[in-house]
Formats: structure tokens, sequence, C-alpha cells
């Protein structure tokens, strides 16, 4: 290789190395903003420590909002699927109770769509009938059912069993 090529090389090499070393220098900044904005500091404290526009902190708070938000629901469909009520949910998270009972709600209709799918794989296709009793079970039954199927010989068993549960 001629010196000219090594020269150009080491130039290449340079470049990739200011570039990553940038990269780098804008993620731990991000992360402290980051921090910051979880600490609750204004903009203006923001910009003076670490030299971003009003526009970069912004989305960083909005990209913080939504992190903390999906963190929160997190935490919360845990709790639910502890049986946890609504007022101990609200006190650890900072979700709303309409937010919490569309988890409760989007996490039943998930088990009433596995439980559907096992049914029809074991069974053949069930009727809405079964669905629609699915629906008015608790998310403790639904449980119970979900486990039960791996047992059941066919449908007269699920029809006993939910009986079971209307009672």
């Amino acid at each position: 290789m001629s010196i000219d090529e090594q020269l150009q090389n080491l130039d290449r090499t340079k470049i990739d190395f200011s570039r990553e070393k940038n990269n780098l220098l804008n993620t731990a900044l991000r992360k402290i903003t980051i921090n910051l904005i979880k600490q609750g500091m204004d903009n203006e404290f923001i910009k003076r420590t670490c030299e971003l526009e009003d526009q970069e902190i912004n989305e960083l708070r909005e990209k913080f909002k939504k992190l903390d938000m999906a963190r929160q629901e997190k935490v919360a469909l845990n709790l639910i699927k502890h049986g946890l009520n609504n007022e101990f949910i609200i006190t650890t998270t900072e979700l709303q109770e309409e937010e919490i009972n569309a988890l409760k709600e989007a996490l039943k209709k998930g088990k009433i769509e596995i439980i559907v799918e096992q049914l029809n794989k074991k069974f053949g296709i069930v009727s809405n009938e079964y669905v629609e009793k699915l629906k008015l079970l608790s998310n403790k039954e639904l449980n119970k059912i979900g486990v039960k199927i791996l047992d059941l010989e066919n449908l007269r068993e699920l029809d006993r069993y939910l009986m079971d549960c209307a009672d």
C-alpha cells in the first residue's frame, strides 16, 4: 500500500472515530437531559446544562413521557394480574381509573382470544355462544378455564364448567 493510500485510510479512520465520538457524546447528553427531565428541571436549566435547544428538549420530554407511560402500564398490568384493586394501582402508578379499566379489558380480551383459539384447536370451531359466555367471566375464572381446557374431553364438560362459574 502506498503512502497516499495509508494517509487516506488514516483520514477515514479519523473521520470514523470523530463520528463515533460525536454519537457517544450525543447519547450521553440525551441521557443527562432525560435524567434532568425526570427530576423536574425546567427547559432553561436544561439548556444551560446541556446546551440543547427548546425543540430538542421538548422532543426528549415527549419521548420520556411515552417511555414512562409504557413503564407505568407494564407495572399496572402486573398489579392487575395479581388481583390488586384500582385504588392501589392508581396510587402505585400515575394512571387514571379509565386507563386501568382499559388495561383490564384488553387483558381480558386477550385471554378470551387465546381460550377461543384453544377451544377451536381442540374441538373444532366453537360457536359465538361460548365467546359470549366467556365475556361474562372474571379474569380469574378465565385463567382457570385456560388451564381446565387441557383436561376437557368435550364441549359438554365446558358447558358444565361455565354453568358452575355462573352460579
